[in-house]
């Protein structure tokens, strides 16, 4: 399986990127059968909201991944393992992993 390592260290002259989750990025949470493209959140608990089966989900993504690779059962294209931090109004928020794809717009110089 192929990797591509992700991050850089200007200091040691290396190139590469970083990868930043963005409105638009697609997400998959481990246990979906189906992933969602994230949209804007309206309220300021949190940054993004994905469609699910019961209505609009309000999520933070943050990556984890050190690499991207082609995810196991997700068709072909770059992906990175992300945290998925479920953000409920008057609950406590909520951890999960899954995966993210990786466009060119998650891409960060």
């Amino acid at each position: 399986m192929w990797r591509t390592k992700i991050g850089k260290d200007w200091d040691a002259g290396q190139t590469g990127y970083d990868v930043v989750p963005q409105v638009g990025s697609w997400v998959k949470p481990d246990g979906w059968n189906y992933g969602a493209y994230t949209i804007p959140c309206e309220w300021d608990g949190a940054e993004f909201r994905i469609p699910g089966n019961y209505g609009d989900y309000s999520l933070d993504v943050e990556v984890t991944g050190r690499c991207t690779r082609q995810a196991p059962g997700l068709s072909s294209g770059n992906y990175v393992r992300v945290k998925i931090t479920w953000v409920r109004e008057d609950e406590p928020n909520v951890p999960d992993r899954g995966w993210m794809e990786v466009t060119q717009k998650e891409m960060v110089r």
